[in-house]
């Protein structure tokens, strides 16, 4: 019985029939068998959580992120193109391989064209098929090394980008 008595109070109950409590030993044991049952779950998915350049964003922010860096990138790329005098046929084919990505990002433009009303889906749908047209237009001047042409499809497929980002804008006229 003695025994029994002893296992009793090492778990916190008590003999005498009254509510068990906590003692400090078990007040104490207690954050090593949280952070140990932490553990043994696994990790978390936390990717809502990471930084923004690490894929951190929800569906549909991180599409609508793609098409924004997407525009920057253009635009940069287009600038570098206009102010370079004369390119290096390793410079064409980055600007070839930046125009294949630039197109995929037509997929990420669709996914936030889902996102609109419905009396804009329709036009929005039709922007993004025209964007990645131009942007495969734009392919046969960079194959050519043809600077002057090339920048009339940058400035085009730009625009485009603008008008679409303009079309899918829910922000009010007034504001």
């Amino acid at each position: 019985e003695a025994r029994s008595r002893a296992s009793l109070r090492a778990h916190g109950a008590r003999s005498d029939g009254e509510e068990p409590s906590l003692s400090r030993r078990s007040l104490l044991q207690l954050p090593a068998w949280a952070s140990a049952g932490l553990a043994l779950a696994g990790p978390a998915r936390v990717s809502a959580a990471a930084p923004v350049g690490e894929g951190g964003l929800p569906e549909g922010a991180r599409q609508f992120d793609n098409v924004l860096r997407m525009r920057v990138e253009w635009d940069v790329m287009g600038k570098t193109v206009q102010d370079s005098e004369e390119l290096s046929a390793a410079q064409w084919r980055n600007i070839q391989g930046f125009l294949r990505r630039a197109y995929q990002v037509g997929n990420d433009m669709k996914f936030v064209a889902k996102g609109v009303s419905k009396d804009k889906q329709a036009a929005a749908f039709k922007a993004v098929e025209a964007i990645q047209k131009s942007i495969e237009g734009a392919d046969k001047p960079a194959q050519q090394n043809d600077r002057a042409a090339f920048l009339v499809a940058q400035k085009d497929v730009a625009r485009q980008i603008a008008d679409f980002l303009e079309l899918i804008s829910d922000v009010p006229d007034e504001l």
